[in-house]
């Protein structure tokens, strides 16, 4: 369960980073959109594994 805290957590701060540092262009929302859906999928990949334990 840890893991998957550390996980999601760096993938969140990279997401919010990322879109501060393009924040001037129309990419900011593209990238976090992109982020937010590896993180989200990597939540559900780490719960299914802990699931089928």
């Amino acid at each position: 369960m840890k893991k998957i805290i550390i996980t999601q957590s760096i993938l969140w701060a990279a997401a919010i980073i990322s879109t501060a540092i393009v924040a001037p262009s129309e990419f900011g929302w593209l990238i976090l959109a992109v982020l937010a859906t590896t993180s989200i999928g990597t939540l559900r990949h780490e719960i299914n594994a802990i699931k089928d334990e």
